[in-house]
């Protein structure tokens, strides 16, 4: 019965809000009914990410987070509103929710201020964030290094922490999608330096890793740049049955180009 009436508000109302509402319809114990459904907020707040419904797991997530009185559950929660905001391309919103599940020992939030602080171009404020991340163990932190020192063109310490991380045992589904983006981040890096081979080779072993559609983007791209265009169509149209958006532009646009050379020969 709570879930119905939390789905039914969830789209309007913030947490103070929503009380009011549910005390004014006489439901005099308004506060406990949402602690109590607490974790039946969370299937809703995973239902609508699932769903790119991202506002609506949001609201979701600041009620737990309003509610819970556990740093490390509190925490938990702000790093996933800090993450959906990152959906959203609302970095500054997201950073503010990172920096607050950090203070309550998230080290996941650590890792992605890092990452902001690299696309920021604070290098040197990335570096403390992840070296901490990886003195916890928290292995994505490795690929995260990797890309720092991408950014930075020491290739040999990118390429040591992206190895470093394929090696790294997952812990869960999230470290080994941070894995195969390792793979695909090494591929990047061996294409950039010329070395073609282990770059094919780097971006297979993410496809047949974790299916990862990345590593399949850039291995089409990788293709059309040697203009096996089959190939190339053949990598789109896996990551695009993955679901993942950018390689229908790319399909669509290298479909429009062969047909404008068919056009003019």
């Amino acid at each position: 019965m709570y879930t119905v009436i939390i789905k039914n508000k969830i789209r309007k109302f913030s947490l103070e809000e929503k009380i009011l509402k549910l005390k004014k319809r006489n439901y005099k114990n308004a506060e406990k009914i949402l602690k109590k459904s607490k974790q039946e907020i969370k299937y809703l707040s995973n239902d609508f990410l699932m769903d790119r419904k991202i506002c609506l797991s949001i609201k979701c997530n600041k009620i737990i987070a309003a509610l819970e009185t556990d740093p490390e559950k509190r925490g938990k929660e702000m790093y996933s509103i800090g993450f959906s905001y990152s959906l959203l391309g609302k970095s500054r919103t997201a950073k503010k929710y990172y920096i607050s599940a950090a203070k309550n020992g998230n080290i996941r939030a650590v890792n992605a201020l890092g990452v902001i602080s690299v696309n920021e171009g604070k290098y040197d404020l990335a570096l403390k964030f992840l070296e901490h991340a990886v003195k916890l163990k928290y292995n994505p932190a490795l690929n995260s290094l990797g890309f720092l020192y991408f950014k930075m063109k020491k290739y040999d310490l990118s390429e040591k922490y992206y190895k470093e991380s394929i090696e790294s045992e997952p812990k869960d589904f999230g470290e080994k999608f941070y894995k195969s983006e390792a793979m695909c981040n090494l591929g990047i890096l061996y294409e950039k330096q010329g070395m073609d081979e282990p770059a094919v080779q780097y971006y297979k072993m993410g496809i047949e890793y974790n299916k990862h559609p990345r590593s399949m983007v850039h291995l089409g791209k990788f293709y059309q740049s040697k203009e096996k265009l089959d190939l190339a169509k053949k990598y789109y149209q896996m990551a695009i049955n993955e679901d993942y958006k950018p390689a229908e532009y790319l399909l669509k646009r290298l479909k429009n180009e062969t047909l404008n050379i068919k056009m003019h020969i």
